[in-house]
């Protein structure tokens, strides 16, 4: 046998087209009648599930993949159980030195391509990357590969601002470069420019209309944007090509969520999970489905393990903190809500909900700091600015709390609980009229009541 006796190297199978063909290819030589006498092939329809399980690689503990080996039994055991690492860590790191010929010329591809050496394997990040930097400026290259490179570098240093232009760099010397195009797309969303990542990413699918990873790109940046309806069946498609890809799985859970679909997004969680059982994001993404159901026993141990894969996971401690809040564990809801903050700084909702325990506690002043460092990220925020009016009106702070009520129902002219609030203020400043026209403005019949009862001193 050879990997062609499988394998079309021209026409990857794929998904049930895969079952089908190396079940035929078995068949070949172990004839259906034969295998039939042997009662644990009697319903068998995939020969893969047990002579070529997935597994973890002994050397590469962190990969999961298909067992080649084709052996007569299944091998015992849980292959995809964690495996330690063995020995200490054999990557070179300092600088890259040209092996032959010895001295390279002065010439300016020959000073491009051993900057680029410097960083292609982080061998010598500190001194290529801005090595590379200064050559790209000073030469201008025409070969797109050099500008690639530098926007990689950045992007794995989580240095985003500085890999954007790189890629745009790229891009312009070969709008075909496929990658460049996924991964300027993925830079885009970490930068939170949504809208942006979605047009490079259909670019993309443009050059290469059956590319799963772009698929799969598209239908997070679709999740994101808040059209789940529209990415669902883009992931499945994703998953019909790459029935195994755990990022596609977890992404197509977070759209069913979104889209109220709770049991198919558990299922897809957990499929995930099975490709990839230290996949913490779908761990995450599971427990948050499951707390969603009232599963809360199962929903926490899924948050811990979690946690346990990637400590500073900052959405799924703050994802942790809300089921904690929600079990009225308000201490250890602060706690980790606290640490959320700290590992994202940028999280306006990590601050919203710090700001609501606080306040819970009767931390006001604290919590307005919180309202207030939430609203510096996202000031159109029509919940924050409702939260702040609440810790306002505490503090006897009734004109700002009325300002910040009124932009909350400005920004969502159907938020009945703060036209109420704003009401209620406007009442306790002397501006009756005012009042009343607000309460005026509730849609809700029983909360309207509720309003006219407070103005008119609870009758």
């Amino acid at each position: 046998m050879t990997c062609t006796t499988c394998h079309d190297p021209h026409n990857v199978a794929s998904g049930e087209a895969a079952r089908t063909r190396f079940t035929n290819v078995c068949k070949t030589c172990h004839a259906d009648d034969a295998l039939a006498r042997i009662p644990d092939h009697a319903a068998a329809t995939d020969c893969r599930t047990c002579h070529m399980p997935k597994r973890r690689t002994d050397d590469a503990v962190h990969v999961v993949m298909t067992d080649h080996y084709i052996q007569r039994r299944p091998p015992p055991g849980d292959l995809l159980a964690t495996l330690e690492e063995i020995g200490g860590s054999l990557v070179y790191r300092g600088p890259v030195e040209p092996y032959y010929p010895a001295n390279l010329g002065s010439n300016p591809t020959d000073e491009l391509y051993l900057a680029l050496a410097q960083v292609s394997q982080r061998a010598n990040v500190e001194v290529g990357t801005p090595r590379l930097r200064e050559l790209i400026e000073r030469y201008q290259p025409a070969e797109s590969n050099f500008y690639f490179q530098l926007a990689e570098v950045y992007r794995q240093q989580e240095q985003f601002d500085a890999a954007l232009p790189w890629y745009e760099q790229t891009i312009s010397r070969d709008p075909t470069h496929l990658v460049a195009l996924r991964n300027y797309a993925s830079v885009l969303s970490a930068d939170g420019q949504y809208a942006k990542a979605e047009e490079i990413i259909r670019r993309a699918l443009e050059i290469a209309p059956d590319d799963p990873k772009a698929m799969n790109s598209l239908g997070e940046v679709l999740v994101v944007l808040g059209r789940s309806n529209a990415a669902i069946p883009i992931l499945n498609r994703a998953l019909a090509i790459d029935p195994d890809s755990p990022e596609a799985l977890q992404n197509l859970a977070r759209a069913f969520r979104e889209t109220g679909d709770r049991a198919r997004g558990i299922e897809a969680a957990r499929r995930a999970i099975r490709v990839v059982p230290e996949f913490a994001a779908a761990r995450n993404t599971l427990a948050t489905l499951l707390g969603d159901e009232g599963q809360l026993v199962e929903a926490e141990r899924e948050f811990l393990r979690a946690l346990e894969l990637d400590p500073d996971d900052a959405v799924a401690r703050y994802n942790y903190a809300g089921l904690l809040a929600d079990t009225k564990r308000f201490e250890e809801s602060e706690r980790y809500v606290r640490e959320a903050v700290r590992l994202a700084p940028t999280m306006a909702s990590a601050h919203r909900s710090l700001g609501k325990l606080l306040a819970l506690r009767g931390a006001t002043g604290e919590a307005e700091s919180s309202f207030r460092k939430a609203l510096e990220i996202e000031p159109n925020d029509s919940e924050t600015h409702f939260n702040l009016g609440n810790a306002l009106a505490t503090l006897r702070r009734l004109p700002e709390a009325a300002e910040r009520f009124r932009r909350s129902v400005q920004l969502r002219p159907r938020y009945d609980q703060a036209r109420m609030n704003l009401a209620i203020v406007l009442a306790s400043m002397g501006d009756e009229a005012g009042a009343r026209a607000e309460v005026a403005h509730i849609v809700d019949p029983a909360l309207r009541q509720r309003a006219e009862q407070i103005l008119n001193g609870g009758r």
